[in-house]
C-alpha cells in the first residue's frame, strides 16, 4: 500500500506565464481564471469570453473629464453607503448568480467610473456581480464598443444607470433600466446633468468639460453660441430680436439660422463624410416616403417655429431632412415636422446637440435623430409626453428603426460605409 506521505504531482499541469498579448489566440474564449494569469502591459477586457484591447493610456481631454467625475464622486459618496471606483477596477460580470468560480466567470470590464450599493460584491480582486450605476467617458478608439457591445452587456446584466460622457460633443447622456431595458436622457453643456438612482448627484455638464489647459488638444472649430455682433449689416429687430420677415428680406450668401430671434451662422456646406452621409440617407429616405401621406423635405428647406402667440416667428432653422404630415402651402412656411434628421459636423454639433434638441423637444417633434460620422452612430430621441428620451444607440452592427413610422429601417453600415 502506498505511503499516505509520500508528495504527488498536482493534477493539473503547469500553466507558463502570459508575459504578451501575442502568446493569445484572439479566436478563442477565455475566463476569469485566464485574464488574472495575465502579466503583459496591454489593457484587455473580456465579453463573454473574447478579448477585446482597450485603448492605449487616454489623452488629456479624456483624462481631464475622468478628473473631474472621480472628484465630484468622491465628493457626493464621501460618508454614504455606497461606494465608487475609478479605473483601472476589475468588474466581474457572471452569466448567473450560481456561476461565480474563476473558471466559470467570461466576462472581466473595467468601466472609467463605478459605483457599488452593495458592499458584498467587493472583494480584493474587485467587484464580483453588476454595480449599480457605471460611466464611460468615450473617446475616439473605444465609441462604437462603449455605445454598442458594452451597452447591450451593461443592459442584460442588470446596472440600473448607465451613463456615456462624449467630450468631444460635450454632452451626457443617463440611461437607467426600466422593466429590463435602457431608457435615456440627454444633457448639453448648458444644462444641469442628475442621476436617477442618486437624485441628489448633480452637477453644471459644462464644468465637467472646463478645462482650458487642455483646450489646444480639442482643436476643434464651433459654431457660436449668441448672435452676431453689431457689425453685421441687418435692420433692426422688434427689440433688438429678428422675425422670418426680416429673414426673408436679406440677401446674402452667409448661411444663418434664427435662434429665438437671434442670428446664428451655419457652416459651409460640409463636404466629404456630410455630404456622403447625406446621400446615403437620401438615397434610403426617399423610396420609403415615396407616395405616402408624409413628405420627406431635404435641405436647405427652412423651419418656423413661433417663440410667441402671435403671428411672429422667430426660430428658423435648415435641418438636414424632416418629415411633415401636414399638407405643405406654397409660400407658407413648413409646418411643425413629425420627424427630424440632423447629420452631425464639428462645427455643427454642439448647436445640434444643444439649443436645437430643445428647440425641437419644445415645439414638439416627435422624433429626433442624430446621425454622427465621426463615431459611426445613430441616436434617436422620441417625445414623450413634452421630454426626449433617447433610445438605445444604434451601431454599426445594428439596424436603425423609426418608432413612429413602421417600416422605416435599414441598417447603420449603409449609412456609413
Amino acid at each position: 500500500m502506498e505511503s499516505e506521505n509520500v508528495a504527488r504531482e498536482p493534477q493539473v499541469a503547469y500553466i507558463p506565464e502570459i508575459l504578451s498579448l501575442d502568446q493569445l489566440d484572439l479566436s478563442r474564449q477565455y475566463t476569469f481564471a485566464d485574464y488574472f494569469r495575465w502579466k503583459f502591459e496591454e489593457r484587455v477586457e473580456l465579453i463573454k469570453g473574447f478579448i477585446h484591447k482597450m485603448c492605449p493610456a487616454p489623452g488629456p481631454t479624456h483624462q481631464s473629464v475622468s478628473g473631474f467625475l472621480t472628484g465630484t464622486f468622491f465628493n457626493f459618496f464621501k460618508g454614504r453607503p455606497c461606494t465608487f471606483f475609478a479605473a483601472p477596477f476589475d468588474v466581474r460580470l457572471p452569466d448567473s448568480e450560481k456561476q461565480t468560480a474563476d473558471e466559470l466567470i467570461y466576462t472581466v470590464v473595467q468601466p472609467d467610473l463605478c459605483v457599488i450599493c452593495d458592499l458584498d460584491k467587493i472583494d480584493k480582486r474587485g467587484c464580483l456581480g453588476a454595480p449599480d450605476l457605471v460611466v464611460e467617458v468615450l473617446s475616439p478608439g473605444n465609441t462604437q464598443k462603449e455605445m454598442g457591445l458594452k451597452f447591450r452587456l451593461y443592459e442584460e446584466n442588470g446596472i440600473k444607470e448607465y451613463w456615456f460622457v462624449h467630450p468631444s460633443k460635450k454632452t451626457i447622456t443617463v440611461y437607467s433600466l426600466q422593466n429590463g431595458k435602457y431608457t435615456g436622457n440627454h444633457f448639453s453643456e448648458k444644462e444641469e446633468v442628475s442621476s436617477v438612482r442618486f437624485p441628489e448627484l448633480k452637477f453644471s455638464v459644462g464644468e465637467a468639460f472646463d478645462r482650458k489647459l487642455f483646450e489646444w488638444f480639442e482643436n476643434i472649430v464651433r459654431e457660436p453660441e449668441v448672435a452676431y455682433g453689431p457689425d453685421i449689416p441687418l435692420p433692426a429687430g422688434p427689440q433688438g430680436k429678428y422675425t422670418y420677415t426680416d429673414y426673408l428680406q436679406w440677401d446674402f450668401r452667409d448661411r444663418l439660422e434664427l435662434i429665438k430671434g437671434d442670428i446664428h451662422r451655419m457652416g459651409p456646406p460640409s463636404p466629404g463624410a456630410h455630404q456622403k452621409v447625406a446621400r446615403q440617407l437620401t438615397s434610403l429616405l426617399e423610396p420609403f416616403f415615396k407616395n405616402k401621406a408624409s413628405e420627406l423635405i431635404t435641405s436647405p428647406s427652412a423651419l418656423c417655429f413661433r417663440d410667441s402667440e402671435d403671428d411672429e416667428v422667430f426660430t428658423v432653422v435648415h435641418p438636414d431632412f424632416a418629415v411633415v404630415s401636414d399638407p405643405l402651402k406654397k409660400d407658407k412656411p413648413v409646418p411643425t415636422p413629425d420627424l427630424v434628421i440632423e447629420i452631425l459636423t464639428p462645427q455643427s454639433a454642439s448647436t445640434d446637440v444643444g439649443v436645437k434638441y430643445k428647440i425641437y423637444e419644445e415645439h414638439g417633434v416627435k422624433e429626433y435623430w442624430l446621425v454622427d460620422p465621426e463615431d459611426k452612430v445613430i441616436l434617436i430621441n422620441v417625445l414623450q409626453g413634452r421630454k426626449y428620451v433617447v433610445l438605445a444607440p444604434f451601431t454599426e452592427e445594428d439596424e436603425v428603426c423609426s418608432s413612429l413610422f413602421t417600416g422605416l429601417r435599414f441598417g447603420v453600415r449603409e449609412v456609413f460605409d
